[in-house]
């Protein structure tokens, strides 16, 4: 859709509403990452971003699924690196997510994060 009408008026609340509202999280990620991908620049979409990661509700089963919250984690950290609530709420996501997968993947950014920032001092 965003490929195909990226500037159509209704193209981005269209995939801002399904990004945070759909009931399957196949459809939701699908919308981060063409809001991610081919809409990166509009200064709103890191308060939608940090919103999902936030309120998401997508729970685990059976070790299968791609989680909202991690999606739009990544894409604050694709967009935002630097801000301070992007790692704030990495930090938060690697210590108290309910879903084990996404700490584990925020504690490997952490160190990423942390390596970078070394690298910058030396």
């Amino acid at each position: 859709m965003a490929q195909t009408w990226r500037e159509h008026p209704e193209t981005l609340n269209i995939l801002i509403e399904r990004s945070q509202n759909d009931r399957h999280e196949f459809v939701r990620n699908c919308a981060i990452d063409e809001l991610l991908y081919f809409l990166k620049n509009l200064p709103e979409l890191f308060d939608i971003f940090n919103t999902i990661v936030a309120q998401d509700t997508f729970k685990r089963r059976a070790g299968w699924g791609k989680n909202p919250r991690q999606a739009a984690l990544k894409a604050l950290l694709t967009c935002y690196p630097t801000h301070p609530k992007t790692i704030e709420l990495l930090r938060d996501k690697a210590t108290n997510d309910p879903d084990e997968q996404l700490r584990e993947w925020a504690q490997e950014q952490l160190k990423m994060q942390n390596g970078k920032l070394k690298e910058e001092e030396a």
